[in-house]
């Protein structure tokens, strides 16, 4: 999998400026995780939907680099509704998503650690120094930010009287070859930040005579299987992730142990890169090295609490969907399984 980011726009008033991003390896790291993780959307510290843009004012973040890790600390100020749109397109290769937003709505600031809809005009007239772009606002030390833009060396500036707009594009790729068993999943879910359509209708009875209907959840793939095929659109001799002891290393690899080829009674493995990168085999084995995804929705049903009043909860549940995503074998040896994330080149 590789990451790009296209775009970062801020405009104010009639200026407008555009840069690229850098991308943090804590976002690299929550693209593995994501792909095992049974919690759902809304775990906001494990999601990848940079929803809030912070801004930091007058000093800049100094020594920036991939493994910087950033907090709210490091930071003055967000637009506590998040992004204003999202708009993602979701194909077989991977996504693009473009965020939008706009600083005129309710801000958090995280040095009076309260919110209110005037705190902006405390810092007209100061220095934009850095964007940050995380998955939530909460003031909680695990809320990092997944990427940070250094404005340190440009003369911007809040000004009244100013709309403040900014726009994130980031395309996420993946060299694998993709098949769904559902024309509703287009592309690798586990990819996407905000997910894909719902599959689940969301209804639910309260008491007799009354009925509600939830606005649908998103649907998430979660890596179930790993197995072989000749063909795109089927697995064969599948093991179950779990037991091939999947690891996140601090070089964003997702690794797994040795898987053996049963055509063959041989072994498989692959190079440092898996998406993209090679699998080696030998002879007339398998074609493909397949890893199947299981497709799972949130669903939302009420309940009455101890009080008799209703409440909302949510479970997660296996649509009966999946999709598969291979990766040709060429040679043959033996060596564990590695899914590589990394920047593309054309970040900076």
């Amino acid at each position: 999998m590789k990451i790009c980011n296209d775009l970062v726009e801020i405009k104010m008033g009639r200026k407008k400026y555009e840069f690229k991003n850098l991308i943090l390896n804590n976002y690299l790291k929550r693209f593995a995780e994501k792909q095992l993780d049974m919690s759902g959307n809304r775990n906001f510290l494990k999601s990848i939907r940079l929803n809030y843009c912070f801004f930091k004012f007058d000093e800049p973040i100094t020594n920036l680099n991939e493994n910087t890790e950033l907090t709210f600390e490091d930071f003055d100020i967000c637009a506590v509704d998040g992004a204003k749109t999202i708009i993602q397109d979701l194909s077989e290769g991977g996504c693009s998503i473009k965020y939008t937003y706009e600083f005129d709505w309710v801000m958090w600031d995280y040095n009076k650690h309260t919110a209110t809809d005037n705190f902006i005009s405390n810092y007209y007239g100061k220095k934009v120094t850095a964007i940050g772009f995380f998955t939530h606002w909460l003031e909680n030390a695990s809320n990092k930010a997944c990427a940070v833009l250094d404005t340190s060396n440009y003369n911007i500036y809040l000004q009244e009287n100013q709309g403040i707009t900014i726009t994130r594009k980031d395309i996420i790729t993946s060299d694998a070859l993709f098949w769904s068993s559902n024309k509703e999943i287009t592309g690798p879910l586990h990819l996407a930040p905000i997910g894909g359509t719902p599959l689940l209708e969301q209804k639910e009875e309260w008491d007799v005579g009354y009925t509600i209907i939830t606005k649908p959840q998103r649907t998430y793939g979660i890596l179930n299987m790993i197995g072989f095929s000749n063909f795109i659109n089927e697995i064969n001799e599948e093991i179950t992730v779990n037991l091939l002891n999947p690891t996140i290393s601090e070089k964003n690899e997702l690794s797994f142990d040795s898987i053996e080829n049963y055509y063959n009674e041989n072994s498989l493995y692959s190079s440092n890169t898996l998406y993209p990168g090679e699998v080696y085999a030998e002879r007339e084995n398998y074609k493909y090295v397949v890893f199947k995804y299981k497709v799972y929705q949130e669903v939302v049903y009420v309940e009455k609490n101890e009080n008799g009043e209703y409440e909302q909860q949510y479970i997660v549940t296996d649509t009966g969907a999946y999709y598969l995503q291979s990766i040709e074998i060429k040679k043959y040896g033996l060596s564990n399984l590695k899914i590589k994330y990394e920047r593309s080149l054309k970040n900076v």
